[in-house]
This record gives structure tokens, C-alpha cells and sequence, in this order.
């Protein structure tokens, strides 16, 4: 089916693409509404655009954290192609390249600046960032990950809340790393209230399997 279907989750992310139209600046970070900043970002604007992480073995890049140079032109070619996307079904046979990878905005954008590179005719290189940039809440599960949650947390400079967004009614974790950073997620939410009639309060008690034990605690019996 068309990418254009107005079901599921990614029917609206398609709006992101207005970032790389923001030309009255010279680079943008973009970041989706439940990521976690738990350090000072700006030294992303040192990466050369556009540049995103990518999620496991995933090719594609994470849209939820991009640095980009917006321009008005590349805004235009994105805006020309999104009538004729097509998702693309590795079953089916294609006389010519669907030019997104799967079905969201983060597919399209990276089939579009694939094909950016490859008819660059200056030494355009891909930008992916290191995955500690913007980790996985799902990630941070994996045995792999570990020993940097028990003994480098600080390396996570931002946390991408996947499958455990707070106001998600179905958001009870209980592993303890992703439990600490909710509870990071939760003080930096502190004095929002006041914003309430833009931002409606959170009634999903995320934390409810989370205990009391303190964070080096919980991580220890990891």
C-alpha cells in the first residue's frame, strides 16, 4: 500500500520533514518528544549533515535524533516524491527503486539522502552517529548493554523512550536501568505544570513496578 495511509503509529511522523524547510538556521537538532536529554547536545552541531543514529543492525537511520542543514531545495525534491512513495514489500518484484526502505519518515529519509550521496559530486560522505547519542530504551535491555548501564550510564548522552513512553498506559517497566532513567525522565519533568493548559498531565503511573531501591541498587541485581 501507499506510505500515505492514515493508519498507525507513523501516519503523522511524515510532518518531521518540515524541520529540513526551518532555513533561517544553519543547522537544526531534531528530536521526537520522548527523548531524554541527559547531557549537553550541542556538540552535535559539529557533525556534518544530516546525521542520525541507527537502531541495531537496522541500515536505516533513527529520526527521532537528526542533525540537520535545512535547505529549502532538498525540502522541495522531499515534498515531489511523498505523492508517488510506495512501501516497499521485499516480495514484490520493482521496475524501479520504491525510494523509501519500509513505511515511515525515517525510511524515506534515508533513501533520500542515500540518493543525495551517490550523485554528490563533492565527497559527501553518510553521518551516522555513535548509538550512546541517542540509545534505545529498548536497546538498554539487551545483555550487551549491561555493563555500560551498571558502570558508564554517563556515556548515554540522550535516551530515546521506544517501548516505554511515560504517558502510554501500558508503561509499567521493571528492569531497573530503564526504571532509573524514567525516574531521570520524571525530574526533569518537575514544574511543567504550570504549562498545563498546552502540555496535559501525565495520569499513567509509569513507575508503579519500579520499587524504591536506589538506582546502584536496583542495578546490581541486574
Amino acid at each position: 500500500g501507499k506510505v500515505s495511509s492514515t493508519s498507525g503509529i507513523w501516519a503523522a511522523t511524515f510532518n518531521k520533514l518540515w524541520a529540513f524547510n526551518l532555513t533561517e538556521f544553519e543547522k537544526v537538532i531534531v528530536l521526537d518528544g520522548d527523548i531524554l536529554i541527559r547531557t549537553d547536545i550541542t556538540h552535535w552541531f559539529d557533525y556534518p549533515t544530516p546525521c542520525a543514529i541507527q537502531a541495531g543492525n537496522d541500515l536505516n537511520w533513527n529520526s527521532g535524533a537528526m542533525v540537520i542543514t535545512p535547505d529549502s531545495m532538498e525540502f522541495q525534491q522531499m515534498l515531489s516524491r511523498l505523492p508517488h512513495l510506495e512501501r516497499y514489500d521485499a516480495n514484490k518484484a520493482y521496475d524501479s527503486d520504491p525510494m523509501t526502505s519500509g513505511y515511515s519518515d525515517q525510511d524515506f529519509v534515508t533513501t533520500f539522502f542515500l540518493g543525495v550521496q551517490k550523485n554528490a559530486t563533492d565527497d559527501r560522505k553518510r553521518c551516522v552517529m555513535p548509538t550512546e547519542s541517542a540509545v534505545l530504551s529498548s536497546s538498554l535491555r539487551i545483555p550487551v548493554f549491561s555493563y555500560f548501564n551498571k558502570f558508564q550510564p554517563w556515556i548515554y548522552e540522550t535516551v530515546h523512550f521506544t517501548v516505554d513512553k511515560p504517558w502510554r498506559g501500558g508503561t509499567h517497566p521493571d528492569h531497573p536501568f530503564v526504571c532509573s532513567m524514567l525516574r531521570e525522565w520524571n525530574e526533569s519533568m518537575k514544574g511543567v505544570e504550570k504549562y498545563y493548559d498546552l502540555i496535559p498531565p501525565i495520569e499513567n503511573d509509569y513507575l508503579r513496578n519500579c520499587g524504591n531501591s536506589s538506582i546502584i541498587a536496583a542495578q546490581d541485581q541486574e
